[in-house]
């Protein structure tokens, strides 16, 4: 017979970050909205439930867990009943561990990985989005060419959350008809 039913570990998931939500995330919700910020304070305490850290191999800093899109759901799922701007910042650095952790190359993910397990919170991030009607991600207007060993990226991209903030993103970008990400410091110019 085929179940719907939460394993226990996915519903102590559930169960932990609704806690946080309840307890840290809604009644803040309404000042983070007014003011525009998220306090640095409650981002790090759900960082150290290990929301973007838990699927990264153990041998790079993370905690090593199954990857499981059932339970990342469940996390966004309850962060997001808190507050979206939350979930998103607070889950962010997902967008370029996880790309790195199961698509670089040994050296990219002896670099990069460790940078993003520690105890304090990083904010990293990905740059997909495009300004143009009908944007497609499997279509992309950004390019990427290779030039003395390294890649010359020329584009466009929008939607960036914490791009002034990271320390690192992915950019995505089409190389010979087949999209790429590639990794980068953030040096934003505007």
């Amino acid at each position: 017979m085929f179940s719907f039913a939460m394993s226990k570990e996915q519903k102590m998931v559930k169960d932990e970050f609704a806690k946080f939500v309840k307890e840290m995330v809604i009644d803040a919700a309404h000042d983070m909205d007014e003011d525009g910020k998220i306090p640095d304070d409650i981002i790090q305490k759900v960082w150290e439930l290990g929301a973007s850290v838990s699927m990264i191999p153990e041998e790079y800093g993370g905690f090593g867990m199954k990857d499981s899109p059932v339970e990342t759901c469940l996390i966004l799922e309850e962060l997001a009943y808190g507050d979206m701007s939350f979930a998103i910042a607070a889950t962010l650095p997902s967008l370029f561990t996880h790309p790195v952790a199961e698509m670089g190359t040994e050296e990219q993910k002896k670099k990069y990985l460790p940078l993003y397990c520690g105890e304090a919170y990083s904010p990293c991030t990905l740059a997909l989005h495009e300004p143009h009607y009908g944007f497609d991600p499997v279509d992309l207007k950004t390019t990427a060419t290779r030039k003395n060993g390294s890649f010359v990226l020329n584009g466009s991209k929008c939607f960036v959350p914490l791009a002034g903030q990271s320390n690192h993103l992915l950019v995505a970008a089409s190389y010979e008809a087949s999209t790429i990400c590639l990794s980068s410091s953030v040096k934003i110019r505007v």
